[in-house]
């Protein structure tokens, strides 16, 4: 898969939550959940990483991709290791 930010990707980032969910229940939106930006980051990675994204909305991504939880970005962290970090709920070395 090529490495492009995707509607998906810019939903997350302008934190548009409902768009976001909306978009992962149509065929373009599954797809998206699978691709990486130029950071290497999936979708869920940018969820994770505001710390303010709501619990439905990780939940819709992590359902749409489940493997997504266990990918390395490209500075290679893990959605639940952003997650722990930036939900304040531990450091980077945890």
């Amino acid at each position: 898969m090529g490495l492009t930010q995707t509607k998906l990707h810019h939903k997350i980032l302008k934190q548009s939550w409902s768009s976001t969910i909306s978009h992962l229940h149509t065929p373009t939106g599954l797809r998206s959940c699978r691709q990486r930006n130029p950071m290497g980051d999936l979708p869920l990675h940018l969820a994770c990483y505001s710390g303010v994204a709501p619990p439905s909305v990780i939940r819709e991504l992590v359902l749409a991709f489940p493997e997504a939880v266990g990918v390395e970005n490209g500075e290679g962290y893990t959605p639940c290791q952003l997650a722990r970090i930036n939900y304040g709920g531990g450091d980077e070395g945890g």
